[in-house]
Order: structure tokens, then C-alpha cells, then sequence
């Protein structure tokens, strides 16, 4: 493998994850705000009198129990989206952590494939002056 083409796989790696690393923030950010939803739902249901804050209905035309159906829907939306992005977040940790490995292991081969080609250099260097140099000297 050419030494640009790792220089080339760690560039897109350190891409990935830096967009990996923005969907987690967001991510977090969501399960942040789903719990103040949860929150706020479960206060305003509770504490408020007068139109249900779910469905606008008057008092007098909401059934017995109606505020506490309406804000175990919202929970249990809540709660569903909460379950499925904790999932989502957790997958993406495993593929940030994967990725990271992988970034690790192609900037340590690109390291000893940048050294051998050093060697191989010095090598030709050292061919060159030490033993073509004097078989021109005699042609010459």
C-alpha cells in the first residue's frame, strides 16, 4: 500500500469520526430533551386545571381520567423514543470505538511502512555512492 493511500484512509477515518463524534452530541442532546419533556409532561398534567394542555379540551367535556391517559401517551412516546436513541447511541459508540481502533492500526502501519521506505532509501543512497559511483569512475 502507497504511503498517500494511507495518509488518504486516515484523513476519511478522522472525517467519519468527526461526524460520528457530532451524532453522538446530538444524540445526547435529544435524551437531554426527552427528559425534560417527560418532566415538563408530567408537571403540567398534574398541576394545571382548565383545558387539557394535550388536546386543548375544556374541563367539562374531558372524561373522568382523562389528563392521566394524556400524559401516559406523551410517557410512553417518551419513553419509546428515549429506548430507541439510548440504542442508537450505543451502536454509534461501538462503531466510534471500532473506527478509533482501526485509525489507530493504520497510522502504526503507515508508521513502519514510512520507516522501511526510509531504509530502502538509505540503502539505495549508500548502493549508489559506494558501489555505482566507482564502476563510473573506471567507465569513465
Amino acid at each position: 500500500m502507497a504511503l498517500a493511500h494511507y495518509a488518504q484512509r486516515l484523513a476519511e477515518t478522522d472525517d467519519l469520526l468527526g461526524r460520528f463524534e457530532l451524532l453522538r452530541t446530538q444524540y445526547e442532546s435529544d435524551l437531554a430533551r426527552l427528559g425534560m419533556v417527560s418532566e415538563a409532561g408530567s408537571l403540567l398534567g398534574y398541576f394545571r386545571s382548565g383545558p387539557c394542555v394535550f388536546c386543548g379540551a375544556e374541563p367539562h367535556h374531558q372524561q373522568a381520567g382523562h389528563d392521566a391517559m394524556e400524559t401516559t401517551a406523551l410517557h410512553q412516546a417518551v419513553t419509546a423514543e428515549s429506548t430507541k436513541t439510548r440504542t442508537l447511541l450505543a451502536d454509534l459508540l461501538v462503531t466510534i470505538e471500532d473506527l478509533r481502533s482501526q485509525r489507530a492500526y493504520v497510522a502504526e502501519d503507515q508508521a513502519v511502512q514510512a520507516a522501511l521506505a526510509e531504509q530502502a532509501d538509505a540503502e539505495i543512497t549508500r548502493i549508489e555512492r559506494e558501489e555505482l559511483t566507482p564502476l563510473q569512475d573506471e567507465v569513465a
